[in-house]
């Protein structure tokens, strides 16, 4: 793993490991990741709540295509266009991603674009919120290369262009104000904006004349004046 934008942790981690004929469990706290034998990798909490898991179809389906959760394909030298699939629920809502231009809260359904544009700010990081089994956990898809996010109902898909390996962190919280807490400390608070930026803001793409542009300045200057 890379730290890429996160910070380097404070302490190291202590985690606990346990192996046996079926399965490796990593123990982290409150979290815990499983691996079976056969390679699925699944995420559950101290008390058992499944937060989530790698979706493969059953081998002994025989009428469908297999669908491997984790999937490379070769561009060139130790690049690969890098898929990761993760089982959905009906009962789940997403949240966060950043900024684009849409009119949904609940990312639920969307596919989205992870790239910047013009009015497009992308985030891959998403709050995962199922509240009737009090399941809350962040998701950090920790990949810096332009790639897309299918928040499906049969799946969760992330998708790096070009990669060297599938990369991502998992944060577990009670609610959501926590998980926002640690991600914060992970990747650092924001400042705060010095006393000058807190009046009137006006954003505007082009002026068109220059006695628009001061037209515009003189309005706001006579507004100004008369809430003094």
């Amino acid at each position: 793993m890379n730290d890429w934008t996160l910070l380097k942790p404070s302490s190291k981690l202590s985690v606990k490991v346990t192996i046996d004929d079926s399965k490796a469990l990593l123990h982290y706290g409150r979290l815990i990741c499983g691996i079976s034998s056969d390679g699925v990798v699944r995420y559950t909490t101290a008390t058992c709540n499944i937060l989530f898991e790698e979706l493969w179809i059953d081998y002994r389906v025989n009428n469908a295509n297999l669908l491997k959760a984790r999937n490379y394909k070769h561009l060139y030298g130790d690049l690969y266009r890098v898929q990761l699939y993760l089982k959905s629920y009906d009962d789940e809502y997403i949240y966060g991603m950043g900024q684009y231009a849409i009119d949904y809260l609940d990312l639920k359904g969307c596919l989205l674009e992870l790239v910047h544009r013009n009015t497009q700010v992308s985030i891959p990081f998403a709050i995962f919120a199922r509240p009737s089994e009090e399941v809350f956990y962040g998701f950090i898809w920790n990949n810096p290369c332009i790639g897309r996010v299918e928040f499906a109902k049969n799946w969760t898909m992330w998708e790096c262009e070009a990669s060297k390996q599938i990369d991502y962190l998992v944060i577990y919280g009670k609610n959501p104000a926590e998980i926002v807490k640690k991600y914060m400390g992970i990747t650092c608070k924001p400042p705060l904006l010095p006393r000058y930026a807190f009046g009137f803001w006006q954003s505007k793409l082009r002026y068109r004349t220059q006695e628009e542009l001061l037209s515009i300045a003189k309005s706001i200057r006579g507004a100004a004046s008369r809430y003094r």
